[in-house]
């Protein structure tokens, strides 16, 4: 029993030197990305914008991130912006990394669009935002991002005018998969 503790215990400082050892990223980074989203239906909405995200890097497989995209009116009034904050948990390496991320937050509406002449009573909704992100290390401090995933929104019992029906009908919006990518760039320091 001794000797397996003390193998266990030496093993456990062997592997904290290699690790130390290692590279470790820049401890920030920050970006700026074009990002498309696409809520289903019943909403049936979609708009592309562009957004900003800064991450603190603990290792090199956890960073900690917020990001803020905001999609504007064009011909329709789209015009949410979104904020998730959370956690990319991958593999790097000195040439670039592949993540997953996992990001609660939140989706705000207008307050005098369509969706809340259809029913849409709150403004503000819960979304959860998961998927992959791959990064391209250019030299030591610039990165081109993609991100591909599922923004999960949680509406509850609300209620709204599915214009996706004929003649439309009053539909629970429940919680709705919603597609969302972005492609951009950012520094690291």
């Amino acid at each position: 029993m001794k000797v397996l503790s003390v193998a266990f215990t030496s093993m456990i400082f062997l592997l904290n030197a290699l690790a130390g050892a290692q590279d470790s990223p820049p401890r920030y980074e920050a970006g700026i990305q074009f990002s498309g989203l696409r809520l289903g239906n019943p909403i049936g909405e979609g708009a592309a914008g562009l957004g900003a995200r800064f991450g603190v890097n603990f290792n090199k497989y956890l960073t900690v991130e917020a990001e803020f995209n905001h999609f504007p009116a064009a011909s329709s009034d789209f015009g949410e912006t979104e904020g998730v904050f959370g956690a990319k948990i991958g593999v790097r390496t000195e040439y670039g990394g592949i993540f997953f991320k996992a990001r609660p937050g939140f989706l705000h509406f207008p307050a005098r669009g369509s969706l809340h002449g259809r029913g849409l009573g709150n403004p503000s909704e819960f979304v959860s935002d998961f998927g992959i992100v791959a990064e391209k290390y250019v030299g030591q401090h610039f990165l081109l991002r993609l991100d591909a995933g599922d923004t999960v929104a949680a509406y509850g019992g609300q209620k709204i005018l599915d214009v996706s029906q004929p003649g439309g009908r009053v539909v629970t919006l429940g919680t709705t998969n919603n597609f969302q990518a972005s492609v951009g760039v950012g520094i690291r320091f």
